[in-house]
């Protein structure tokens, strides 16, 4: 796995590594996201990810569903 950087130009970048790799790999970049965050932007992440009603209404989102198509799940959706 090579060193991932975000960045708002390179989402489909991040897509095509994530659907390639191993799950070992996937969760490297999950950290290195997890650190490019500023604390409060990881604290609210964290808070999201806590509550089960709301990530089931964000995974349940369109862009959610789109997001899970591009890296080849579908979320239970079509």
């Amino acid at each position: 796995m090579r060193g991932f950087r975000m960045s708002n130009g390179n989402m489909d970048e991040l897509f095509a590594q994530i659907k390639n790799n191993s799950k070992e790999d996937n969760k490297k970049i999950a950290e290195q996201v997890m650190k490019s965050l500023s604390p409060e932007q990881s604290q609210t992440l964290k808070s999201v990810l806590s509550d089960k009603s709301l990530m089931d209404k964000m995974l349940n989102s369109k862009e959610a569903r789109d997001i899970m198509g591009k890296i080849g799940g579908d979320n239970g959706h079509k």
